[in-house]
């Protein structure tokens, strides 16, 4: 039987590059341990990516376990926020932007 996925209720980015060979266990224990966050949180989504840019990794609870999920651009790469080794709860439109191509901070255009 198809099981549905978790509503998302908040996402968080982490800025900063992240070694994107982590699988389920390293992420969750960066959350954990680096950002003092509980990653069975429900409805909390956590978005990862590497140091090129083209790749990303979530993670979310699904009640028994996480969902990693993966997603690698065939072309281009995202706007993703270098400045700091930080975890930023961003809006739902800031989540839509970045995985349209843009950057999430709406000013820039």
């Amino acid at each position: 039987m198809y099981r549905q996925f978790p509503e998302i209720k908040k996402v968080y980015l982490k800025y900063g590059f992240t070694d994107l060979r982590k699988g389920t266990a390293g992420l969750e224990s960066i959350i954990k341990l680096h950002f003092g966050k509980d990653p069975m949180e429900p409805g909390a989504l956590f978005l990862f990516c590497g140091r090129s840019c083209s790749k990303m990794k979530a993670l979310i609870w699904d009640n028994d376990g996480f969902i990693l999920i993966k997603k690698e651009l065939s072309r281009g790469r995202y706007c993703w926020p270098r400045d700091a080794d930080d975890l930023k709860y961003i809006s739902e439109e800031s989540f839509a932007r970045l995985l349209d191509g843009f950057t999430i901070d709406s000013s820039i255009r």
